[in-house]
């Protein structure tokens, strides 16, 4: 479901650097996403998890702060 929902903000904002505590229709993505890109920096996310994540239009690892 938070993969859906960044999908749905990337596709109106046009990025994908969505803010920790941005909330789309009620679920916090914001604090998803930034977990996501810590466990990728801790090298402990799947492989799997990877590939999804960087299908999202406009994906970084490292978003501009």
């Amino acid at each position: 479901m938070r993969y859906s929902l960044s999908l749905q903000y990337v596709k109106r904002e046009g990025h994908a650097n969505i803010p920790q505590r941005h909330l789309e229709n009620g679920t916090n993505i914001g604090s998803w996403v930034n977990t996501q890109r810590g466990l990728y920096a801790q090298g402990t996310l799947s492989h799997d998890r990877i590939d999804r994540l960087e299908q999202i239009p406009n994906w970084t690892w490292y978003p501009k702060q």
